[in-house]
């Protein structure tokens, strides 16, 4: 005995509507430039974080060899380079330098929509209004369209370049804790090199100068007895 299975019932079918479609689009296309905004404020408080970690380096590396802080200065402006890498690109996403501003359309005040509305009420032009929505909508959702994805573009080089930032960063971090552990033992080992030549140069110098200074003593006493011999004992000296 076969049993046949009756296939569903196909619902209704709903029609297509172009205008609740383009509305949907550009609402959506809204919601995503409000969290691309968001995303900006994000990437600029991060990096104003970073910026300050970066300056605390900075400011707190210390060693008495010189040519280690040139190294570290230098890596410190590397690391600066993709942080004003970060900056641009980031201030590029909220204000396009190239067209001094982003152009942003907005829809018809709603009292225009609804003059425009009266005049569509004939029969004859039933269609028209909807049709003015629609390319107000199609108007808007392309204009958006195109200014979210320059935003993204922007804060995609923005990320990629605060990535390096991060890189660097890191490096820097990993030179000061080196520098911070061995700094006290480099101070001590040139502090006792110094005292070391110090006392050397202190003893050379000490026998030449008693040297020198003893050679005319002995040669003017020597000089002062020979001039004035003392008198034997038992004689006299006449002056003539």
């Amino acid at each position: 005995m076969k049993i046949f299975r009756q296939s569903p019932i196909p619902p209704d079918s709903v029609p297509f509507n172009r205008l609740e479609f383009y509305k949907e689009n550009y609402y959506k296309e809204i919601e995503r430039r409000n969290s691309l905004t968001n995303e900006i404020g994000l990437l600029g408080t991060v990096m104003i974080a970073l910026v300050s970690g970066v300056y605390v380096l900075f400011t707190s590396f210390k060693n008495p060899i010189p040519c280690i802080t040139l190294i570290f200065n230098l890596l410190v402006a590397v690391d600066l380079y993709f942080i004003l890498g970060t900056g641009y690109h980031l201030l590029s996403s909220y204000y396009k330098f190239s067209t001094k501003g982003r152009t942003s359309l907005l829809l018809p005040r709603l009292k225009v929509m609804e003059g425009y509305y009266d005049v569509c009420k004939d029969p004859s032009h039933q269609d028209e209004f909807e049709n003015y929505l629609k390319d107000q909508f199609i108007t808007l959702s392309d204009q958006l369209v195109e200014s979210n994805n320059d935003k993204s573009r922007d804060l995609t080089k923005s990320a990629s370049w605060m990535t390096s930032s991060f890189k660097g960063a890191a490096v820097l971090i990993v030179c000061f804790l080196v520098n911070y552990t061995a700094e006290p033992f480099i101070t001590r080992f040139i502090k006792n090199t110094k005292e070391i030549h110090t006392a050397k140069d202190n003893n050379e110098q000490r026998p030449k100068s008693v040297k020198t200074g003893a050679g005319p003593t002995t040669d003017t006493a020597r000089s002062a007895t020979n001039a004035n011999p003392a008198p034997a004992p038992g004689t006299t000296t006449r002056k003539k």
